[in-house]
């Protein structure tokens, strides 16, 4: 899913999306996925979190903390997929 991305000013790596957007992407609260910027192909995994209000549909919000790996500038597009579960999380259960 391609989205536009907003930046704000916290430090913490994570992704604010919308609860549209997030069920679009099949991902919830707390979930991670991965944000790759369109022109550089840099890529970072951060856990989402999910508003009704605070971010608009089709937008973004990036903060600072996890900009600082991929680059992007504010309204630039940037590619959002969900991440894979780590193995040993599987391995884990399994157990």
């Amino acid at each position: 899913m391609f989205l536009s991305a907003d930046i704000i000013d916290i430090e913490a790596p994570y992704l604010l999306l919308n609860i549209s957007d997030a069920k679009s992407l099949g991902v919830g609260d707390g979930d991670r996925v991965v944000v790759t910027n369109r022109k550089t192909k840099q890529s970072i995994s951060v856990p989402v979190t999910v508003s009704k209000t605070f971010v608009k549909e089709g937008t973004a919000l990036l903060t600072a903390g996890a900009n600082s790996d991929v680059n992007i500038s504010s309204g630039n597009e940037i590619e959002i997929q969900p991440a894979k579960r780590p193995a040993s999380l599987d391995f884990i259960r399994k157990k």
